[in-house]
């Protein structure tokens, strides 16, 4: 089998020899990174044959994730000052230290040798605390016992709590060295161990904040289709597919660990003990370097990116967001954390939204 190459080249080339950046041919076409024509590997070919295996894994997955916010929003209502700003969950902060945890999660960083530890920690906080400061919103504090409105519903905000404390972050250089890392059957086997011993999310956060947003966009896709897993792609340009905005590109790899953890928050009430110690260095990735795999994002990723940023397009002005529309938000709409919305109350807005579309209240038939 040979992977064609179709589009526009720009005339660079990337860091290996075989690989080339592409550039749009037209409004809605682009190849971030493809393979020059070269025959497939053995190991891409079982790549490409267990991409419908993973996509079917990542749709239960994400599923059973839709279904708990939905529960979590709609059906038990969770209000916001479930927890204070004092919580880990807001601070940021591991209560063992008082010192933050994201750098203690940290467990891969490629090019470690040439890039100071500082350099690279400071990137992770900065992505880490940007999704705390969400949690934030809907923490109790004086003057406001449920929290302050948010453009997000209380529980949505909670959930971030988990994810940022309890993930664990791995860092490389843009989306040819991510690629790279997952392809190499050893790192895969770390990463597929760490989440099943550690049982939490996974963070792929790049350096580079000039990213390609279609090579971004393929990057969540690649992570779909070798992962079981649902994997959104976020970054400081605009919002691509389902992400949401960050100070630096990241894949947010969503491996389900975070419902366990925010149902345990919300049925002990905002508990600590909720709270796990970070994961530390030294238990994974330890046999480097990882530099078996390839750097091309390869069709069935292509695809599917393709196809997924036609699905979060076609939804037109409500944008991207799938519990909130994008045009209340844009129309000043901010949840109120103390009295969340109904289900019934959405029911009827979206029937009467849908019968003034149709000319009902308008006299027009």
């Amino acid at each position: 089998m040979v992977v064609r190459s179709r589009g526009c080249r720009d005339g660079a080339r990337a860091s290996n020899a075989s690989e080339f950046i592409f550039r749009p041919c037209g409004a809605n076409y682009a190849a971030p990174l493809r393979h020059a024509g070269s025959v497939m590997t053995g190991a891409q070919l079982r790549h490409v044959a267990a991409a419908p295996m993973h996509w079917a894994g990542h749709v239960v997955s994400n599923t059973h994730g839709i279904l708990t916010v939905f529960d979590l929003v709609w059906l038990r209502r969770t209000r916001g000052g479930l927890i204070d700003i004092t919580h880990p969950f807001a601070t940021g902060l591991d209560p063992r230290t008082g010192r933050r945890v994201w750098r203690e999660n940290l467990l891969y960083r490629s090019r470690a040798a040439e890039i100071p530890l500082e350099d690279d920690v400071a990137i992770v906080e900065r992505v880490m605390d940007f999704m705390r400061g969400r949690v934030e919103q809907c923490a109790a504090r004086p003057g406001a016992p449920h929290g302050v409105p948010s453009r997000m519903p209380p529980a949505v905000n909670l959930l971030h709590g988990p994810v940022h404390f309890h993930a664990v972050s791995l860092l490389f250089d843009d989306v040819p060295d991510a690629v790279q890392h997952f392809t190499d059957v050893r790192f895969l086997r770390e990463v597929k161990r760490c989440v099943r011993e550690q049982r939490r999310e996974l963070v792929v956060i790049l350096r580079d904040r000039q990213y390609d947003r279609i090579a971004l966009a393929g990057l969540a896709c690649f992570f779909r289709t070798r992962l079981p897993f649902w994997a959104n792609p976020n970054g400081n340009k605009a919002r691509i597919q389902w992400g949401v905005p960050a100070p630096y590109p990241n894949i947010n790899v969503i491996t389900g660990a975070w419902i366990a953890d925010t149902r345990a928050l919300v049925a002990s009430h905002g508990s600590r003990d909720v709270v796990r110690p970070p994961v530390g260095p030294g238990l994974y990735f330890q046999n480097g370097p990882y530099t078996g795999g390839w750097r091309e994002l390869l069709f069935p990723e292509r695809w599917l990116a393709r196809y997924t940023t036609w699905r979060v397009e076609s939804r037109g002005e409500k944008g991207n967001l799938y519990f909130t529309d994008a045009r209340e938000l844009r129309a000043g709409f901010r949840y109120d954390p103390a009295v969340p919305p109904t289900l019934a109350h959405r029911l009827v807005k979206r029937a009467r939204a849908r019968l003034h579309a149709a000319g009902a209240f308008s006299g027009e038939h």
